[in-house]
């Protein structure tokens, strides 16, 4: 390929530059991460020919560790459907300055996100999966939230990506992606696979210059240099697997192949339907991608994983038990001292139950005795186990291991809270930062790129008002908050927690409108929680709703039948009992007429 002309020289070269300054920056953590993955994957990190023991035992660990914090993390996140919950926010001034119910967009918005996300397409659990188990291993992981189209061009939906440790690069000095002045993300495709990205983007003349690119060709030395112009070296392009390269900065992306060709600038204008020059941005906000840390360092981009955090003890235990396991080996295979000069015959020398050694002289063979130090290996490797335990916070009876001696259950129960504050922090870093900025990023695209009448088939009635909010007013007005629980992911608590809700709210119902600020309490919401709590399915089947006219008839007819039981001395119930029934069933009514008077009265504005 020849030399490009001065100004795709210029930007090129600007832009190696800053990717060079990225890779310089990143590459002392890259190489760390090396030996992390190696201990999450092997168990150890040491090479064979450093290894000082003829055994070699790999615990492991570090796995263990690694799979239950992931599986802690997506319980107490997702361990509940519907994931998320939109919450209006400032809704006085929402709708002074709109003149719209704040109330039923969130509705919508809730459903048309839940949908999404749900959806088989999106694949949001697998790559969440992936996501906290990337966090855990290297200590920061990073998820991509783009639009994806079907073979028309028709908006299908969110692609949500989990992307590879070592495929973001940020901008140096940065402390994480959400403050990063530029990102570098990339990626390997084949030919075919660039060339339909080429199509994409309207560049057809750059096809035939990718058949020629640096990797593909004989002509590289322009390339050469201006790669060590930049400071890039040991760089080798493949034409089998072809480097692409998203620099992301400002709300624009610039994507260039095998450092050689730029085949997309968003901020070069484009023709629009009238025919004049625009700049557009390609996505409705600035960085598609979001940042996860498993433990995060002060002023630091990059977190700290299970396997930095455990590699010593993770090495020392290993030690401990190949040493065991030669020590065992020794003690049952005992190394024999032999007086030189004698006259033995090494073939018939072996170790076996009934073995017969012929010698001439009975001393010309003595074992060496070998110390048996079993019991204070297994002693040692004790206290490393619990070294890595204190190091994580995640004891073994939090993880669901027998405890080693007799405890009271309230005592396990109040052990295992105090054992979950740190994957209790990490939760509340995930649900308040990585969970909520992706359903921004969804409901940004969902108002973008989704045609009105197909949002509308989705949440099953007209349009609230999205349609009518800029997106920057989406993200000032709505909070987008994951329903799981981030208290703790124990049912049990959990269940605990809900049955003392329910005593208090029965206690609080007969003072409740006699109270400074009148309210009601929606039972059926209140019953429905703790349904779910308690992992039933058929929840709409043994919770059934009636109309509010037949609620109101079967009040009527209970009131009647207990003034007709006092009439006649048979009240069995107290005062306080009778005005805890009447309470709860009025406030149903109350609640169930309230919702059609707020749509009706929300349609004329």
């Amino acid at each position: 390929m020849p030399r490009p002309d001065d100004i795709e020289y210029t930007k090129l070269q600007w832009l190696l530059k800053r990717l060079g300054s990225s890779e310089d920056y990143c590459r002392p953590y890259f190489e760390r991460a090396k030996r992390h993955y190696k201990l999450c994957r092997f168990g150890s990190a040491i090479a064979e020919e450093d290894w000082p023991y003829v055994n070699r035992t790999r615990s492991r660990d570090i796995f263990a560790f690694i799979e239950d914090s992931a599986a802690m993390m997506v319980q107490s996140l997702l361990g509940q459907y519907p994931f998320y919950s939109v919450l209006p926010r400032r809704t006085s001034q929402f709708e002074l300055q709109f003149g719209l119910d704040s109330t039923k967009i969130a509705e919508q918005i809730g459903i048309a996100l839940n949908y999404q996300i749900g959806h088989e397409d999106t694949e949001f659990f697998e790559e969440m999966v992936d996501f906290f188990k990337e966090g855990g291993i290297f200590g920061t992981s990073y998820q991509g939230i783009y639009p994806r189209f079907d073979s028309k061009g028709q908006y299908a939906g969110p692609l949500i990506k989990t992307t590879g440790f070592w495929d973001v690069l940020p901008v140096t000095g940065a402390r994480r992606v959400s403050k990063a002045r530029g990102v570098f993300v990339r990626e390997f495709m084949s030919l075919e696979e660039v060339q339909d990205l080429v199509k994409k983007f309207n560049k057809p003349e750059l096809i035939k210059k990718l058949g020629s690119a640096p990797g593909m060709e004989t002509d590289k030395e322009w390339h050469k240099a201006l790669l060590a112009e930049c400071g890039i070296s040991d760089y080798e392009p493949d034409a089998d697997s072809i480097e692409v390269v998203h620099y992301f900065s400002g709300g624009h992306v610039m994507t260039m192949v095998n450092r050689a060709i730029i085949i997309r600038d968003s901020n070069e204008p484009i023709k629009n339907s009238l025919g004049k020059d625009q700049v557009v941005k390609p996505f409705p906000y600035d960085l598609p991608i979001v940042q996860y840390k498993y433990i995060p360092m002060p002023l630091e981009f990059f977190g700290v994983g299970i396997p930095e955090t455990l590699e010593v003890l993770q090495e020392d235990k290993n030690l401990i038990r190949s040493a065991r396991r030669d020590n065992i080996d020794l003690v049952i295979n005992k190394v024999l001292k032999a007086r030189a000069g004698a006259d033995i015959n090494y073939d018939l020398i072996k170790y076996y139950a009934g073995a017969i050694w012929p010698l001439e002289n009975i001393n010309d063979i003595e074992p060496l005795e070998t110390q048996d130090v079993t019991q204070s290996a297994y002693m040692e490797e004790d206290k490393v186990r619990f070294d890595m335990e204190n190091a994580l916070s995640m004891f073994g009876y939090a993880r669901g291991m027998t405890p080693t001696h007799e405890e009271r259950p309230t005592t396990v129960i109040k052990l295992q809270q105090a054992s979950m504050n740190r994957i209790d922090l990490a939760v509340k870093l995930a649900e308040f930062t990585v969970l909520q900025q992706i359903a921004t990023r969804i409901v940004m695209l969902t108002r973008h790129f989704m045609p009105q009448a197909e949002y509308e088939a989705i949440v099953g009635e007209q349009d609230a008002g999205l349609y009518k909010l800029s997106e920057e007013a989406i993200k000032k007005f709505y909070l987008f908050k994951p329903l799981g629980s981030s208290i703790t992911h124990i049912k049990e608590i959990r269940q605990q927690q809900l049955t003392f809700a329910m005593q208090t709210l029965a206690q609080v119902t007969p003072m409740a409108m006699q109270s400074a600020e009148p309210f009601q309490v929606n039972w059926y919401e209140a019953a429905k929680e703790v349904m779910e709590a308690a992992d039933l399915k058929s929840i709409d089947k043994i919770l059934v709703k009636i109309p509010p006219k037949v609620a109101q008839q079967q009040i009527q007819m209970a009131d009647a039948k207990q003034l007709q039981m006092v009439k006649y001395g048979e009240d069995l119930k107290t005062s306080n009992e009778i005005k805890t029934i009447f309470a709860q069933a009025q406030a149903d009514v109350i609640v169930n007429n309230a919702k059609p008077k707020e749509t009706k009265n929300a349609s004329p504005k």
